[in-house]
């Protein structure tokens, strides 16, 4: 698996959490930055990629619901797409 590491405390505005996550995975020039262009654009990304969301806790406590949506995009299309992984590296993700 090829890790891809998205920084939480890179994320704390909506603007800014798309512009990371934008950069981090390569996406098209076209990426919409809103939620569902994210899940739109997960679908590209190469199923050998694992997402790693590091310092969660700072874009939750900056985000708030908007932070626990993002979490929940990656996680359900990490389950769709065969071999695309996603993890979570924060406690206060655990408290969902």
């Amino acid at each position: 698996m090829t890790p891809v590491i998205l920084d939480g405390t890179k994320m704390t505005t909506e603007c800014g959490a798309h512009d990371h996550i934008a950069e981090m995975l390569r996406f098209p020039d076209y990426y919409g930055h809103n939620l569902d262009a994210l899940a739109d654009c997960l679908w590209e990304v190469p199923k050998d990629v694992c997402v790693i969301l590091m310092d969660s806790e700072a874009m939750l406590s900056a985000l708030g619901k908007y932070g626990r949506r993002l979490i929940s995009i990656f996680e359900e299309n990490a389950e769709r797409a065969n071999g695309c992984g996603f993890v979570i590296c924060g406690d206060e993700a655990d408290d969902n």
